[in-house]
């Protein structure tokens, strides 16, 4: 019997077969890889963890407990993925960062840096015009807005929104936009913290 030490002692485990490729990073007998998923040859998936679909997890990333990674879901840096968490769709969640508990990052979302994501009230993404954005909460309180390229705490944004807009459009009245959703946020993933 082959064993893999996940961190917690030898368990039973085998390394996954990649659709295209090289052989990919360790899988506990218990969790389950996808034959068309894509495993990093120092990736790792436990537990009884899921990648299924055309699910991306590479670098140092691991998938454990109960969490899931299906779609087009990228997983990678140091990222890990834990809990009952499901990532899924086009989402991205890479860095040193944590999806756990009962949180769900899916459609473009990206959750990236040191962010924390450990329930569904902790993330909230969309689209305006041609750009996708993703806010996020950390165990502080503090909130990130990812708009486009630049990655900013919301309580930055303020100072940001004509000389980004200038920046990136060359439209001053882009700024209104980023307004909107930096009022968007602050609702729901501020205000709304104090109601739970």
């Amino acid at each position: 019997m082959i064993t893999f030490d996940f961190g917690q002692g030898p368990v039973p485990a085998h390394q996954h077969k990649n659709p295209f490729g090289p052989e990919g990073g360790w899988v506990a007998n218990t969790a389950t890889v996808a034959a068309t998923a894509y495993l990093g040859v120092h990736a790792r998936v436990s537990g009884n963890a899921q990648v299924s679909g055309d699910a991306w997890v590479s670098g140092d990333a691991w998938v454990f407990g109960n969490a899931w990674v299906s779609g087009n879901a990228k997983v990678s840096g140091d990222a890990l993925v834990s809990g009952n968490a499901r990532v899924f769709g086009n989402a991205l969640v890479s860095g040193n960062a944590r999806v756990c508990g009962k949180a769900q990052v899916f459609g473009n979302a990206n959750v990236s840096g040191n962010a924390k994501v450990f329930s569904c009230q902790d993330i909230l993404f969309g689209l305006s015009g041609s750009h996708n954005w993703t806010a996020y909460r950390l165990e502080d309180d503090t909130v990130f807005l990812q708009y486009g390229c630049e990655s900013h705490q919301l309580k930055e944004w303020e100072t940001l929104h004509e000389s980004l807009s200038m920046k990136h459009t060359q439209d001053i009245n882009n700024a209104a936009i980023t307004r909107a959703i930096c009022q968007l946020v602050e609702i729901q993933l501020l205000k709304n913290r104090l109601l739970t």
